[in-house]
């Protein structure tokens, strides 16, 4: 091997190691400015005090490569457009040693960002504390979830299709600001429910936080159970309590009928007995006053005594004894040949009739006249009705007779009324 010096006049001495070699140059002039420079050639920078390394890349001087590192002060750095690896052996470590002033830092200059990624270099995780980070970003709005066996992953702000989740052995908190609230929106369809699965249990406790006390619609519920037997009651100012409701013993029961006429047997009782209804329920007290079908009847309709031959009427509201009043007979004429499909007679001179009066009316089928037989008669009944006013109170009534064929004649009608005065 060879080396060739160029030393003597020159700005820039330098030496060549072997022949077409690397060569290295030193001084305070850049020497790429006065020579052709090879890949690989060196230049000890006087000015910068520093060792430099061609690439015909770029055509560039660069920091030595990782063979021939560049110590500047306290710094190691790498060679223009290449990566500074730290390499040590399994199970062993880089240990970033402070002293004992602390704390020890990896950071960073020039507002540039400190990017801390195994797989740029061809590495799988990263691992701080113990606990294994995702390889990659999670998507908008995730948070990042542990497994409690050291592996952490991106969660979905702990949600579940519709279900909010906390962390495995985590409460779930919901923090809202004072005077605020959590609205649960069922939309038109309701109800809103708060409800559990898997047969558990709905606990809703402030304690289990540190709060206080329940408060539901406005009514605050006690902090702690009350003891068997007591009552929830409020105070009227929205504060509920347990309540022990008095105690009181029954000493005697008597019953009495008083007036009704019932009876009760075996009154009173002390401690154990029996009470035996008897008697017979008044009128007066919504009963028959009777044990008899015939008495129960005779004790609720008006009294029977003077209206032997009476009948049982009502005028829409209450009952009464009234008479049947036969007055008599009136003949109807429709005329002589070829008589009418109407006639009326009127009948006057009676003294004891009403306008509530009910009047009955009847063909006579048996009676005979001067122009019809009894047998006349009876057919008579089969084409043509009859009907009357209103009474008029001490006068009478008409009678009307409606057919539906041609009739002639006369005919004798019977007439009664019955008064409910």
């Amino acid at each position: 091997m060879s080396v060739t010096l160029n030393a003597k006049g020159t700005s820039v001495p330098s030496f060549t190691i072997g022949k077409g070699g690397v060569t290295i140059y030193q001084g305070l002039t850049d020497p790429s400015l006065s020579y052709s420079m090879k890949d690989g050639d060196y230049w000890l920078d006087k000015s910068a005090n520093s060792m430099k390394v061609w690439t015909v890349v770029g055509l560039t001087w660069q920091a030595p490569r990782l063979a021939d590192l560049h110590f500047v002060d306290s710094s190691i750095i790498a060679p223009s457009g290449q990566d500074l690896t730290l390499s040590v052996d399994t199970n062993h470590y880089v240990n970033i040693d402070s002293g004992i002033s602390g704390p020890a830092l990896i950071t960073t200059n020039n507002s540039q960002d400190l990017h801390i990624n195994p797989a740029t270099g061809g590495g799988q995780n990263l691992i701080l504390c113990g606990d294994r980070w995702p390889s990659s970003d999670g998507a908008t709005g995730q948070t990042l979830v542990t497994d409690g066996h050291g592996t952490l992953g991106w969660s979905a702000m702990g949600l579940s299709s519709n279900s909010l989740i906390a962390p495995p052995g985590q409460n779930l908190v919901l923090s809202i600001d004072a005077n605020r609230y959590v609205t649960i929106d069922s939309g038109n369809s309701g109800p809103a429910l708060i409800t559990t699965s898997n047969s558990q249990d709905l606990h809703i406790n402030p304690a289990w936080g540190g709060g206080q006390y329940l408060v539901l619609c406005g009514n605050r519920w006690p902090a702690i159970d009350g003891i068997n037997g007591q009552s929830l009651v409020t105070n009227g100012n929205g504060t509920l309590s347990w309540y022990t409701p008095p105690v009181g013993t029954v000493t005697s029961i008597s019953v009495d009928g008083g007036s009704t006429g019932l009876t009760f047997g075996g009154s009173p009782i002390t401690s154990s007995g029996t009470l035996t209804l008897a008697g017979t329920l008044s009128v007066f007290n919504g009963g028959t006053g009777a044990t008899s079908s015939t008495n129960a009847f005779n004790n609720l309709v008006p009294s029977q005594v003077t209206n032997d031959g009476k009948f049982l009427t009502t005028n829409g509201t209450d009952t009464s004894w009234n008479n049947i009043v036969t007055s008599g007979t009136a003949t109807i004429d429709f005329g002589s040949s070829p008589g009418g499909l109407s006639a009326s007679v009127a009948v006057t001179g009676l003294t004891h009739i009403y306008s509530t009066s009910v009047v009955i009316l009847q063909i006579m089928a048996d009676a005979t006249s001067l122009d019809h037989s009894a047998a006349e008669h009876r057919a008579f009944t089969t084409y043509a009705n009859l009907t009357y006013d209103t009474p008029v109170t001490g006068s009478g009534f008409t009678i009307y007779s409606d057919a539906s064929q041609l009739v002639q004649g006369k005919w004798t009608v019977r007439y009664s009324w019955l008064n409910s005065n």
